[in-house]
């Protein structure tokens, strides 16, 4: 097996079905298989998908009975895998010709890379802030503060966001989020996988961080593209997803304190 694309599910609607057929669509020249772990959605999302796809064997439907979050469902996605490529893919992004092709070309001829991301974008083709510098704590904060001068908060959340940096060529970068990133199997093994304190947010970054400690680069690859219908949630006043990410990153800087400054 060439290639397992892991995918997380909880109450994604109908994006999870047009996720899997932008799959077969996308029509992937390498062996692979699709694992799809539910964390307990309330919605038809999964059970929908379940039945119409009961015929490929190469698309695994786990179900969890409680929601394991995001790091854990990742993990127990991984342990149920057979490839040497890992996808990470949210059931919000759809792959496009050639993208995983051409992300599995460039690990491969680049002996530091412990990661690759492809270049996502917006429905209407625009490049999102999918790349970013590790967030010391300035970048977090100062936009939680509307006292502050507004000209001093968009400087760091464009340094933050590398919005001054030219996004058409390969680059390495601190992170990525974590809709869309690929793992080398050798990789994980010596060097672990998503950790599960992260029950949401930051998981993606921690991971990215900590395999930058250990000499992995991240490579932002344009020449794949994807889909992402991206609707953040971590900025609604008192919501549940804000807890999380408050939790998170509390967690993160404990775990690297360096970044705390």
């Amino acid at each position: 097996m060439e290639l397992s694309i892991i995918i997380v599910n909880y109450n994604s609607n109908n994006k999870l079905y047009k996720c899997l057929k932008s799959i077969e669509e996308s029509n992937i020249q390498l062996s692979y298989e699709v694992i799809i772990v539910d964390n307990s959605s309330s919605d038809k999302s999964f059970i929908i998908c379940k039945e119409k796809y009961k015929n490929k064997e190469n698309f695994n439907f786990i179900y969890s009975e409680i929601n394991l979050g995001f790091s854990r469902a990742n993990n127990l996605a991984y342990l149920n895998s057979h490839g040497k490529y890992i996808l990470v893919l949210n059931p919000d992004c759809y792959l496009q010709k050639n993208s995983i092709e051409n992300m599995i070309r460039e690990f491969e001829s680049n002996q530091n890379i412990g990661i690759v991301c492809p270049q996502l974008l917006n429905i209407d083709g625009s490049v999102q802030d999918s790349v970013r510098k590790f967030p010391k704590i300035k970048y977090l904060l100062l936009g939680r503060f509307p006292f502050i001068n507004r000209p001093i908060i968009k400087k760091y959340e464009n340094e933050y966001l590398m919005r001054n940096v030219n996004k058409s060529n390969n680059m390495i970068v601190d992170w990525a989020i974590g809709a869309c990133l690929l793992f080398k199997r050798s990789i994980i093994n010596k060097n672990g996988f998503f950790d599960d304190k992260y029950f949401m947010y930051f998981e993606d970054c921690d991971i990215c961080y900590r395999y930058k400690e250990r000499g992995y680069n991240l490579l932002y690859v344009t020449s794949a593209k994807l889909i992402h219908e991206h609707q953040q949630q971590s900025r609604k006043k008192l919501s549940k997803a804000t807890f999380y990410h408050f939790i998170s990153m509390i967690k993160f800087y404990f775990s690297h304190p360096i970044l705390f400054f």
